[in-house]
């Protein structure tokens, strides 16, 4: 289910999917929604974008866990560990609490320490990088996720 304040709670985000992709509360699951993800660096400030075809660009919402300073990549440190957590969740469509997170009790849990090292910690550190959600969700199928 997409939260109101979610970025993709418009109604008319869902034109093109069939009857059967909504659930029965009438949302659109997550996984439906094609997104790119790109992030470019800015100065010293990486910003990341979460592309949504219907709605244009927002930024990814940040699940601040290992760096309260934002996020990073081309390394196995704490901004990329942030980055792919942020993406997972993103893809899963969950906002885990601090609890939550601390405990391990969200879906992209068992993942994105994986997806960190064999995505995001190989993107160049100082470019830019791109990944389609599609392929974050094939990635997730064969680690035996459920997307």
């Amino acid at each position: 289910m997409i939260p109101n304040n979610h970025p993709n709670s418009s109604s008319d985000i869902g034109a093109n999917l069939h009857n059967d992709e909504i659930c029965p509360d009438g949302d659109i699951p997550a996984t439906k929604i094609r997104r790119v993800y790109r992030g470019a660096l800015d100065g010293v400030v990486r910003v990341v974008n979460t592309i949504d075809r219907h709605e244009g660009s927002q930024p990814l919402r940040h699940i601040v866990y290992h760096s309260p300073t934002g996020f990073a990549w081309g390394y196995e440190g704490s901004g990329p560990a942030d980055l792919a957590l942020s993406i997972l969740c993103d893809i899963f469509g969950e906002f885990p609490t601090l609890k939550k997170l601390f405990y391990g009790r969200f879906k992209a849990a068992p993942y994105y320490q994986a997806f960190k090292r064999e995505f995001v910690a190989r993107w160049d550190f100082q470019g830019s990088f791109e990944i389609d959600s599609n392929d974050v969700i094939q990635w997730l199928r064969a680690q035996g996720a459920e997307v």
